[in-house]
């Protein structure tokens, strides 16, 4: 899968989700400071990745402003990297085939939108 992480999330996802095989990118590294969130977005859809991120305004543009996107994965978790990663994981193993949806993983749940 490709994943775009947005710079709200912890490099360490990004560092798992390279080590599981996964191409993947964030922001900080590969893309130019200070982009918007709806350029973010767009560039996610634009390169077939899902977007990764902490950031809950994204969820703003997919349902308030109706912008396209190829799949958010909205973390509401515990800083604790290891705990994001393991709830990840999980995600990707029972919810793969609805990944280019919305996606709200929290640590009880997953809310598929």
């Amino acid at each position: 899968m490709r994943f775009l992480v947005d710079e709200s999330t912890d490099v360490g996802v990004v560092h798992f989700l390279t080590r599981l095989g996964h191409d993947t990118t964030f922001v900080p590294r590969d893309y130019r400071p200070g982009m918007s969130d709806e350029f973010i977005l767009a560039t996610a859809l634009a390169e077939g990745r899902i977007l990764v991120t902490d950031d809950r305004d994204f969820g703003t543009l997919v349902f308030h402003r109706g912008q396209p996107h190829g799949g958010v994965l909205y973390l509401r978790l515990p800083a604790d990297v290891a705990v994001r990663c393991g709830r990840i994981l999980a995600v990707l193993r029972t919810h793969g085939e609805e990944l280019h949806r919305f996606v709200v993983i929290t640590s009880r749940g997953v809310r598929v939108r």
